[in-house]
């Protein structure tokens, strides 16, 4: 049986063994698909039946105590030092998604840095440990386009607000997309409405115009 990029995503969020980045961006995804939302409770009740079938494994007597002193000593997470937010600034963004990301972020979310015209971008910081990965949300204005552009690694997109296409369809609020075939050239073009998603990629874009590919030395998009 073969499994979808897609698919192995969510096991991995039901398994509780994504990064703090990719489970932020699969919660977000799960806040506004439903079907995502029953795939991934089929996926944990899959595990609840594995763990109850699994032979126990013999501990030390000591280790329930080491476990608990560990988790005391933790440092408190965002979402444990800071309230959520009342209400989204003006991001166009679901007020829900925008408290589940300020929530893990180090800093609110709130300024754009545009990239292109009608093209805008905003990085989000979830922890200081350093990662090549990138967690942002991309803007996109009524009827405008990203550069044309490729992925080196791979890139997980969930649409939070309006709709976008591009060379491999059309997608909505709710959707998902992952990209993993460097040699995809494709061209995000923003409905009449714009469209606003969350990002995460593993290496900057690689724009095919020879301007763009220089200035992404400095915009490390």
């Amino acid at each position: 049986m073969t499994i979808s990029p897609l698919d192995m995503l969510l096991m991995n969020y039901a398994a509780g063994s994504l990064s703090q980045q990719e489970s932020l961006l699969v919660a977000a995804h799960l806040a506004l698909n439903a079907e995502a939302r029953r795939k991934v409770s089929r996926y944990e009740a899959m595990g609840g039946r594995l763990m109850c079938e699994t032979e126990p494994a013999k501990v030390r007597d000591e280790c329930l105590n080491a476990t608990l002193a560990r988790i005391e000593k933790a440092p408190a997470s965002p979402m444990q030092q800071k309230a959520a937010p009342c209400a989204s600034p003006d991001l166009h963004i679901p007020e829900a998604i925008y408290a589940l990301i300020s929530g893990f972020c180090l800093s609110d979310p709130r300024q754009w840095s545009n990239v292109t015209r009608g093209f805008a971008t905003m990085s989000l910081r979830l922890c200081p440990a350093p990662t090549q990965k990138r967690l942002r949300l991309v803007k996109l204005e009524p009827r405008s386009a990203a550069p044309p552009h490729s992925h080196p690694g791979t890139e997980v997109t969930v649409v939070l607000q309006g709709s976008f296409s591009d060379q491999t369809g059309k997608y909505r609020k709710g959707d998902i997309i992952i990209i993993s075939d460097p040699r995809l050239v494709h061209q995000p073009t923003a409905s009449d409405e714009g469209c606003v998603c969350l990002t995460l990629t593993e290496a900057p874009l690689r724009f095919q115009d020879p301007f763009q590919r220089f200035m992404n030395a400095f915009w490390r998009v």
